[in-house]
């Protein structure tokens, strides 16, 4: 896979996500993905932050793909009552 591949697939997950949770904010909803990565690890005694910038997008991918939950499938409709669109559960 390329790096222009695992981007895109990247890119089609956060979409995915966002879609089906309207009402998260972008920055929880990366958060949420595991993204961006921000942490620390303790090195020879010493507390240093952990730095993903190198990290080749393959495997970004792998962990975006294990830290996104497993939710049911929602879908909105629209309704008359309300005059707005409803999530409804498939």
């Amino acid at each position: 896979m390329t790096r222009l591949e695992a981007n895109l697939k990247i890119l089609d997950i956060v979409s995915s996500y966002v879609k089906a949770n309207p009402d998260q904010r972008f920055c929880q909803v990366l958060c949420n993905l595991g993204l961006p990565y921000i942490g620390t690890a303790m090195v020879d005694g010493s507390v240093q932050h952990v730095d993903k910038y190198y990290e080749e997008s393959d495997k970004t991918l792998e962990g975006v793909k294990q830290a996104m939950p497993q939710q049911p499938k929602v879908e909105y409709q629209w309704n008359p009552r309300s005059k707005r669109h409803e999530k409804v559960q498939v």
